[in-house]
């Protein structure tokens, strides 16, 4: 056998990567659960709405709809945004004041003897 040809028989083995631990297989994609009546995004990924917690929805869409139906004028819906800041405030108190009494009752029960 001449040198360039073993030369070349050489090389190509050289040049086949063998696979080792870090060009294992890529592990297949997992799709999220999807279940009946979940709304799904432009990719087909379920929405996990916070809209559902959110008691102040029907002020938020209110001011949505002003916006568009005033041209996006903030002047004009000045009333909508106050109510949706009202509400926002005052379940927002609901939340830390439930958080406040469930922290003073979950630390009573933990230092009771």
């Amino acid at each position: 056998m001449d040198r360039g040809a073993a030369d070349a028989a050489g090389a190509t083995d050289a040049a086949t990567p063998t696979p080792g631990p870090a060009q294992q297989e890529p592990s297949p994609i997992v799709a999220p659960k999807v279940h009946l009546g979940m709304e799904l995004d432009h990719r087909g990924v379920p929405i996990r709405s916070p809209m559902k917690n959110n008691p102040c929805v029907k002020a938020k869409e209110a001011s949505y709809k002003c916006l568009l139906d005033n041209n996006y004028e903030n002047a004009k819906c000045e009333s909508y945004f106050a109510q949706y800041r009202e509400c926002k405030k005052f379940w927002g108190a609901q939340k830390s004041f439930f958080r406040e009494v469930n922290y003073k009752a979950e630390r009573a029960e933990m230092f009771k003897w």
